[in-house]
This record gives C-alpha cells, sequence and structure tokens, in this order.
C-alpha cells in the first residue's frame, strides 16, 4: 500500500516512510500517517507482506523489494529513509536502520526498543547513530521493554521521543504519529538534511 501526497510532482526528492506491521496490515499502519505525511511531502509505503514472526532477513527482503520499486517510481531523498515497526517488526527497524549505512537517520519504534539478543546487543552498543521516535501503548505487553529503552536512550544522550497512548499493542492513533514524524522531520532540519523552514 502507498500514500504519495496531493501535488506531489517529483520535482524535489521526498523522504520515503517505511511501515511494517507484524501481521501484514498495510492498510491499518498507512492510515495512521496519511495526514502527517501528505502535510510534511513524505511518501510512505506500507508492507502487506511483513511479519513479526519472520527471520529479520526475510523482512529485509521485503524491504528491498520496497525499496526498489520506490526508487524506481518516485524521486527520493536517499538521506531520509525512515522506518517504523511494531512489536517484532520494530526489532527489525533497529536492525535495518544499524545496517543502512547513515541512509536511515531515524526509525519510529513501536512496543519494542530493540532486538534482545545479547549478542546483536554487544555488537551494537552505546549510542545508536539514528534518531529513535519510541512508542507504547500503556497496558503494551512491551511497555516496560520501551521504558527501559527510553532510559537507555537518554542515559547515553540520543536523540529520542517517547510517546505513551492508551491501549495495548497497537499502532499510535494518527495525532501521535503525527507528532512523531513532525519530530523526525525536525531533526533533519538539525542533522542538515533538509534546509530550516
Amino acid at each position: 500500500a502507498a500514500y504519495i501526497p496531493r501535488g506531489y510532482t517529483g520535482a524535489h526528492a521526498a523522504p520515503l516512510l517505511i511501515l511494517l506491521d507484524p501481521a501484514g496490515r498495510a492498510d491499518t499502519a498507512l492510515s495512521r500517517v496519511t495526514g502527517a505525511v501528505q502535510r510534511l511531502g513524505w511518501v510512505a509505503l506500507s508492507s502487506y507482506d511483513a511479519r513479526g514472526d519472520l527471520t529479520p532477513a526475510a523482512n529485509q527482503r521485503i524491504v528491498n523489494v520496497m525499496l526498489s520499486d520506490a526508487f524506481s517510481a518516485f524521486h527520493l531523498d536517499t538521506a531520509r529513509i525512515y522506518i517504523a515497526g511494531l512489536a517484532g517488526t520494530a526489532n527489525d527497524a533497529w536492525i535495518f536502520a544499524y545496517g543502512s549505512s547513515g541512509h536511515i537517520p531515524g526509525i519510529v519504534s513501536v512496543g519494542a526498543a530493540g532486538p534482545l539478543d545479547s549478542a546483536w546487543q554487544a555488537a551494537h552498543p552505546g549510542k545508536p547513530p539514528f534518531d529513535v521516535a519510541l512508542a507504547s501503548g500503556n497496558r503494551s505487553y512491551g511497555y516496560d521493554d520501551v521504558m527501559r529503552g527510553a532510559a537507555a536512550l537518554r542515559a547515553d544522550s540520543t536523540p529520542r521521543r517517547l510517546d505513551v497512548f492508551s491501549g495495548a499493542v497497537g499502532w499510535p492513533p494518527a495525532a501521535v504519529m503525527a507528532q512523531t514524524l513532525g519530530w523526525l522531520e525536525a531533526r533533519a532540519m538539525i542533522r542538515h538534511l533538509r534546509p530550516l523552514d
């Protein structure tokens, strides 16, 4: 599923947001960001094939196909590719961002705060090289993990955002996602990835 901002002409390179729902509910995930990406001028793609119970390598192959299709169809900013995941796919977003060679300046990690695998954590100590927007429902099984992750990011002085919304496991409300994407847009200015406005 895709959302292309009204008025998109391709004259300027647009940021790309990839959404990975752990149950392949592409339309549900996309519905939470359409207003924000329209306002910001981002292109958004959401996968029907991603799953929280797939290996990161399998979800990476899905993301690679999405990226290939997106760069074939649109004029996109290669320095501003963002990934948002929920629960298991949130953990994958961390893996993909670390492996992106700087092309992913920020992630949205909902209901999880990175892989719990000790070997992976040992290989990626300290401050992430990307911005992290964490979110969790206050009744989510991932709530404690997200709170621990937020505390660790704060201790490392990692640019981060934390939102807690009412509910269990699921994507944050559209209003929360709009604030999150707005924060990533502001962070892009600080990182000199886009002009100040």
